[in-house]
């Protein structure tokens, strides 16, 4: 089946970024990483607590980075992301560092049909779900593939905030000159330009709202 434009660009898109962040110059340092303890994002650090032992999966890896680093803690993890390129990618870092870590190649919504058992938790985090035209079908396959008792840690910033300072080289979230950049707005890949569609950015209390329905449900 011909899968629509958005998703055909978006891909395109993703594909592209692969070899851009695993340049040595990329903002992606895979120092940590290589050196056996990749530090998460500090909220992450603060929030996720031990995951030793635990079986979960993380939902849009790209190229592993994060899963990886779930690895080295001690969990055994599933990557899926919808990127060829950076599923290849990532099985190779996990080869090349030794890791016992899983890769699938799978769009979000097809999750639950390509992986085989439930989760004890799904981590996705950090501009995820802008890119999704289906906040509640999301949460539904997130509550689909955990076990029961299971929990979701999902973390992102609110999409006004990736608006602002692109051009001031400040970090994404911070406020500083105030100046709007409409690169937040689209994407170019060589198929062409990817509009990001208005409709995907859901307000945080739906996105609440979605998680909890979907939750609820799976009870």
């Amino acid at each position: 089946m011909t899968e629509p434009d958005w998703l055909a660009l978006n891909r395109a898109n993703w594909d592209e970024r692969v070899a851009a962040h695993l340049a040595p110059e990329s903002d992606y340092d895979l120092s940590g990483l290589r050196a056996g303890h990749h530090a998460l994002h500090g909220i992450e650090e603060c929030e996720l607590g031990p995951v030793k032992g635990l079986r979960l999966l993380h939902l849009q890896c790209h190229f592993g980075l994060d899963t990886l680093a779930l690895a080295q803690r001690g969990a055994e993890v599933t990557g899926v992301d919808f990127s060829g390129p950076a599923i290849e990618a990532a099985q190779g870092l996990a080869k090349e560092l030794g890791l016992a870590a899983n890769f699938v190649r799978s769009d979000i919504y097809a999750a639950r049909q390509v992986l085989s058992g439930d989760f004890d938790g799904v981590f996705t985090t950090w501009g995820t779900i802008p890119w999704l035209p289906d906040i509640a079908g999301w949460a539904r396959v997130i509550a689909s593939l955990l076990k029961p008792g299971g929990f979701l840690y999902f973390a992102d910033m609110h999409p006004a905030a990736m608006v602002f300072d692109d051009e001031a080289g400040m970090a994404c979230g911070q406020v500083g000159s105030g100046r709007i950049s409409t690169r937040a707005f689209s994407r170019s890949t060589t198929r062409g330009t990817m509009p990001i569609p208005r409709r995907c950015y859901d307000t945080a209390r739906r996105t609440i709202s979605c998680i909890r329905s979907a939750t609820w449900c799976r009870r």
